[in-house]
């Protein structure tokens, strides 16, 4: 008798290697994704410093573009979908009186930055935790940014940079 098929255990160890790789490349692209979405965040903090500091040779302060942490722009979807947003802020909000120019038109994430005079302690949570619960001697501004990196709005990723360090700090990274 001369078979030219496949046997049942044939297929099922095909159907298993199969499985595996895909679980292994699932969780990878997922991270490669969320790590590809989050690049903006770099450029975004660059320009919204090198705006900051601009503003504050031209006007003796920093500016806050929101009236809290939260107050982001453009403002996260609340369908929860990792989707760009245009950078288009309105005429006369504060991000035009910044002029911050973001690398893109499009971005993942939305961004606040907060300033404040030497002596006076930034009041969110983020902010106090950037600056070490200690009250700055001299003006300052802190930059949050949220990113939906992964289509849950329930938890996203934020990071946080201020006017005295270099360094990014990272909340809830990867979701």
């Amino acid at each position: 008798m001369n078979n030219k098929g496949f046997t049942i255990i044939e297929l099922l160890v095909v159907v298993v290697i199969v499985g595996i790789l895909a679980a292994i490349a699932v969780p990878q692209f997922t991270r490669q994704s969320a790590k590809a979405k989050s690049a903006e965040v770099p450029g975004m903090f660059a320009a919204i410093k090198s705006s900051q500091l601009a503003y504050k040779s031209e006007y003796g302060m920093f500016l806050s573009t929101g009236s809290g942490e939260t107050d982001f722009y453009p403002a996260l979807l609340a369908t929860g979908e990792p989707k760009k947003k245009n950078w288009a802020p309105a005429s006369g909000s504060k991000w035009i009186d910044l002029g911050v120019q973001p690398p893109d038109s499009r971005v993942y994430c939305g961004y606040v930055t907060l300033g404040g005079s030497s002596g006076v302690s930034p009041s969110g949570s983020y902010g106090q935790n950037i600056f070490r619960n200690q009250v700055p001697q001299k003006p300052w501004f802190y930059i949050v940014a949220s990113c939906d990196l992964d289509g849950k709005a329930s938890v996203n990723t934020v990071y946080i940079t201020s006017s005295d360090v270099e360094k990014t700090l990272v909340k809830n990274e990867g979701n």
